[in-house]
């Protein structure tokens, strides 16, 4: 009996070799590559629940994998059981993951290194000044700035588009921007037009003038772009097929006229100064403290709740959720 029960746990236990072998953990390690059996574009892990998306625009989510060939995963001989059917890979598959989002600081604003397929997508620069910290910051991740593709500069005031310039010259980086953005960025100026959102606020920056002329105020090295950047004027823009990964952007003026924000397929938002979540200090739940529009600004929360965005992402503040938005939203009307 003893031995029938050791038999029993030796086969039970190379089972579970076998199989945690055979799924990697619960992952399949795709390779990237393009062929007649489909396109991959992105060289990420892909998990077993992740979302990804067909060519014709269909999400889909992995529920299984089946190893037809028998060796090492790759996309030539892997099926894929996306929501619970077999999906082969010889149709014509887009593979898109949620991609990975570093936060790096430059000074006051928080910038979002995206990762790409092939390199790296910043959101926001920090002051000019800010560079050096910047630098170090990418640097300890593991990212060499050359590896930056795109800077998406969600306004063009100068803790956004501060050391811009800089990147573009010295790595060839390109950028993505609205076009109300160009006549400032020409001149490397900051449009301070608007209204501060409550006397605290009038207050605060007024007594802060130092921190201002610290970091070199809020002019910074002129922006000209040129073959290969991108310039936004419509209200909603699909990036899915220039960054490889499911992405838009959508005009979010009100803080200023050029305000864009970046939305991901699962939620995520990079809204630059739509949303400013330093309400403790500044007393303004979300608002930002100072608004060239204060309707738009309501209406670009709006926008931002109707185009699928679950959890928003500041410069400047901690991550916000819809639901806390939402509610901010009913307050101000």
């Amino acid at each position: 009996m003893k031995k029938r029960v050791g038999i029993l746990l030796v086969l039970l236990l190379f089972g579970v070799l076998v199989y945690a072998q055979t799924f990697n953990s619960g992952k399949v390690v795709l390779n990237e590559k393009s062929g007649s059996t489909g396109r991959l574009v992105s060289s990420e892990n892909l998990n077993i629940g992740d979302i990804f998306y067909l060519d014709d625009g269909r999400k889909a989510k992995v529920t299984g994998v089946e190893d037809v060939a028998g060796e090492n995963y790759n996309f030539d001989n892997l099926n894929f059981f996306a929501n619970g059917v077999l999906v082969h890979n010889k149709l014509p598959l887009k593979i898109i993951v949620s991609p990975t989002v570093m936060p790096i600081k430059a000074s006051t604003t928080t910038t979002y290194l995206v990762k790409l397929p092939d390199g790296y997508l910043l959101v926001d620069t920090g002051f000019c000044k800010s560079y050096e910290q910047f630098i170090k910051g990418i640097t300890k991740n593991g990212v060499d700035p050359s590896e930056i593709r795109y800077i998406l500069l969600t306004h063009h005031h100068g803790d956004h588009a501060g050391f811009a310039a800089l990147l573009m010259e010295k790595y060839g980086t390109k950028i993505i921007v609205h076009e109300e953005a160009l006549p400032w960025l020409a001149k490397g100026e900051t449009c301070m037009a608007g209204c501060f959102i409550n006397k605290r606020t009038k207050w605060i920056i007024g007594t802060i003038s130092e921190v201002k002329e610290h970091f070199g105020g809020f002019n910074y090295l002129p922006v000209v772009p040129g073959t290969g950047d991108i310039i936004i004027s419509g209200e909603v823009t699909d990036l899915s097929g220039l960054l490889g990964i499911k992405a838009k952007i959508i005009c979010t003026p009100g803080h200023s006229s050029d305000s864009i924000s970046l939305v991901f397929g699962d939620g995520r938002a990079y809204v630059g100064d739509a949303v400013v979540p330093i309400g403790k200090l500044w007393g303004t739940r979300d608002f930002p403290f100072v608004y060239e529009d204060k309707q738009k600004v309501l209406d670009s929360w709006e926008k931002l709740i109707n185009e699928g965005a679950k959890t928003i992402y500041p410069a400047h503040g901690n991550p916000v959720s819809i639901e806390q938005l939402e509610n901010y939203l009913q307050t101000y009307k």
